[in-house]
């Protein structure tokens, strides 16, 4: 089995491929690529890279293979988080890829990202984020029924009760909207590739507010890395950033919301 990586973001470039800088040229039977890729989960130790270059205003997918010449990549340190994901940088030096590495049509590259895997990231970041807030909750529950202050535990204070409250109803209301979009991806409908933003944008929102509320809880112990809401806390923020961040989603949803109400007549009056 081969492990493949996902190669669209850049130094300067987010999630807009038709803005990548990494370029290819047909020569021939083959392609010759330069440019450098940046933010590359599992960069590291894929054995493939699906390689997002532009040439012309046409961004074209590619199969690139690690042991290719030209091919070399940094692993990133020192991050907040994600240390697991084995983030690195891909430097693209004249790399010939042959033709049958082009996937799909030349310019056909964009479909790619946002009806596939762009799309398949935000569904599992948005379940990500669901999962977070639920680790984040309960330790906030576990840890609010023994610590003590003023001769009660700290679960019977209306400001703690309010928090649990909170991060509840929001969790489900998160998990509601992955499902929702999981239901609209496997019958492969057309609103599929929104519902998944709108899932990504609330979830990963929502459960940095809950892991954040979570290092409330814990007060001073909540900055210590001996309790479990620290990690929480940074792996959430990540999830504000990959695969769209929070800012880069809310114009997409904004478009979705005026293209659907001006076909439904409006604004409803009461």
């Amino acid at each position: 089995n081969l492990l493949f990586s996902f190669a669209l973001t850049e130094p300067e470039v987010g999630s807009d491929a038709k803005a990548v800088g990494t370029s290819y040229k047909q020569v021939n039977d083959h392609f010759i690529l330069n440019g450098h890729k940046k933010w590359i989960s599992f960069a590291d130790i894929a054995d493939c890279f699906l390689v997002f270059a532009s040439s012309e205003g046409k961004v074209s997918a590619f199969i690139v293979e690690r042991s290719m010449t030209g091919v070399s990549t940094n692993k990133m340190s020192k991050l907040l988080a994600s240390n697991s994901s084995h983030i690195a940088e891909i430097h693209l030096q004249d790399v010939k890829v042959p033709a049958e590495n082009l996937l799909g049509p030349i310019g056909g590259g964009w479909s790619y990202v946002v009806n596939t895997a762009l799309d398949h990231g935000r569904y599992s970041i948005a379940w990500a984020g669901v999962a977070i807030a639920q680790e984040a909750l309960e330790a906030m529950v576990a840890y609010s029924r023994r610590r003590k202050q003023g001769n009660k535990y700290i679960c019977e204070y209306e400001a703690i009760q309010t928090i649990l409250a909170e991060a509840s109803v929001n969790i489900k209301a998160a998990r509601s909207l992955c499902q929702e979009a999981g239901k609209k991806r496997q019958d492969r409908h057309t609103d599929a590739v929104i519902e998944t933003t709108i899932a990504k944008y609330f979830a990963s929102k929502m459960a940095m507010k809950v892991a954040t509320d979570a290092v409330q809880v814990f007060g001073g112990n909540g900055f210590s890395r001996e309790y479990p809401v620290e990690r929480l806390f940074r792996e959430a923020k990540v999830l504000e950033i990959i695969e769209g961040t929070s800012q880069v989603l809310q114009p997409i949803i904004a478009q979705h919301a005026l293209h659907t109400c001006s076909q439904k007549g409006g604004l409803l009056r009461i």
